[in-house]
This record gives structure tokens, sequence and C-alpha cells, in this order.
């Protein structure tokens, strides 16, 4: 079974958003200000980045691109975008990265987009349901909400993953079951892109098939 990574035992605080926190061994989820932080990558052994990024978003780039080993993932931050044909994909590059030294994950805020995938990746690494994987993942960066449409994804994907054999999630105790309602959001006005698209596309994400 994969190694977990302690839940934060610090009081949460609006800034800690702008950081990246360590989600498994190795696997770090944060916004687009933790890639640009080249001596806290080095310091944490980070040899990997994932982008997650629209295909307008060019401003969420590379930074060191002879420095560190980057994939880019074009995906908007919108309810009815498929999120699932990415994740294979996501999976060999953060596999790969996490046996090379460290991988972190960002879109723009570290909320939405790269939050669901760390999720899924919880998912199968973990071998948790949807729900166990986001309160894991919340309890270790407690600002992450994926739009409503990527939530409903997640939630077909534990199911498909049992239909493809994938051994069935491991039961746990004391686990809060994440309800697909509207919660609402304040994003951080310097990073508002993954909230700021999410908010236009809630209304679309109930009925979104995939």
């Amino acid at each position: 079974m994969e190694a977990e990574i302690s839940p934060n035992d610090t009081e949460w605080v609006y800034e800690m958003r702008r950081v990246m926190q360590e989600i498994l061994p190795k696997l770090w989820l944060g916004p687009y200000a933790s890639g640009k932080r080249k001596e806290e990558l080095r310091a944490h052994n980070i040899t990997h980045i994932m982008i997650v990024r629209s295909a307008i978003e060019r401003i969420i780039a590379a930074k060191y691109p002879d420095e560190f080993k980057y994939h880019i993932v074009e995906i908007p931050d919108v309810a009815t975008v498929s999120l699932l044909p990415y994740l294979g994909e996501c999976k060999r590059f953060l596999d790969e990265g996490r046996a090379t030294g460290g991988v972190l994950v960002h879109c723009d805020s570290g909320i939405s987009r790269s939050a669901a995938v760390v999720i899924a990746y919880v998912m199968q690494e973990l071998r948790m349901s949807y729900d166990q994987a986001f309160q894991y993942v919340s309890d270790r960066r407690c600002c992450v909400h994926p739009n409503l449409g990527f939530m409903h994804q997640l939630s077909e994907y534990e199911h498909m993953s049992q239909l493809l054999g994938q051994p069935r999630p491991v039961a746990q105790n004391n686990v809060k079951k994440r309800n697909l309602d509207y919660d609402t959001v304040v994003d951080d006005e310097e990073m508002g892109g993954d909230l700021g698209m999410e908010q236009n596309a809630t209304m679309a994400g109930d009925d979104m098939e995939i």
C-alpha cells in the first residue's frame, strides 16, 4: 500500500493557499506561484512539474524549462469539459516524477483543475473512493475545490475503475462524504483563474454526461 502523508496539523489560514503542500510522498500540490520559487523546489527535491491550464492561459508557463521536466495538460476549468481522458497521461508523468525525485502539480490557484488530477491519482494509489480521496487531499490542502463537473466525473471514475477490475476502495472510518452541492468559495484576487471560471460553469455541471 502507498505510504501516506500526515494531515496538516496546523490551523489553516487563507495565506496557506499561496504555497504548495505535500499530498503523497514526493507529490506536491499548489498554485502557479509555487512553480516560480526555484529554491523551494530544489529544497524539496522536485524534478518534475505538471501544469494544468487552458489553451489561452499562456501566462501559466514553464518557468525553468532547462532545469525541470514539464508536462502541460490543457484543461479549462469548465464543468462540461471531460477530465477523464487526461488521467492516464497524468498518472504516467506523476509516477515518473516521484520515481525520479519529486513532482509539483499546479494550475492557477491549485484549487480546481490540479486538485482534481491529484484526487484522481490518490484514488488509484491509495485505493480510495472519490469521497475518501477528496477528504484525504483536503486534509493536507484545505482549499481544494474541483468544479462541479469534475466532482461528478471523479465519482464516475471510481465506478469505472471497479468495472475494469481495479481493487475496490479500502473502507475507512470517519470519512466525511463530499456533497455535490454549490459550495461558495471566494478566490484570491491575485489568483482568480480556477474559481473565476468555475463560477461561470457550475450551472452546467448537473446536466453533464461522461
